[in-house]
């Protein structure tokens, strides 16, 4: 694992000292499974999401509003606030969840450039 990447794999993740984030804090994004190989993040995330509604979503279940762990998910949701008449409680938590979603996606691309500097290095 290059350098750079190990970092995700301390709770340190949307702290001041590492990478700041309004969306999580002191996470940790690179956690080995069973096999040594790491977890998913998005199967984190929808740990995550699990954790702020305190039940377990199940991949293929229909999430909830909090847990937004695919793309497809993702554009539905943002789908319902721009065409659905939803409370404002229900849009805030679909708006916080959108915005946890994409930060891992882009933190993914960060991830992704990084590797290649590190395997072009």
């Amino acid at each position: 694992m290059s350098p750079t990447l190990k970092k995700g794999s301390k709770p340190n993740y949307g702290s001041k000292d590492f990478i700041p984030s309004k969306n999580y804090k002191d996470y940790t994004w690179w956690v080995p499974g069973a096999d040594g190989k790491p977890t998913d993040p998005y199967e984190l995330i929808r740990e995550y999401g699990s954790d702020l509604i305190g039940e377990v979503v199940r991949p293929g279940e229909d999430p909830d509003d909090l847990v937004i762990a695919e793309g497809g998910a993702a554009a539905t949701a943002y789908s319902r606030l721009q065409f659905e008449d939803i409370s404002m409680e229900s849009r805030a938590k679909i708006n916080a969840a959108l915005l946890r979603y994409c930060e891992l996606d882009t933190l993914a691309m960060v991830m992704i450039v990084q590797g290649w500097k590190n395997f072009l290095n």
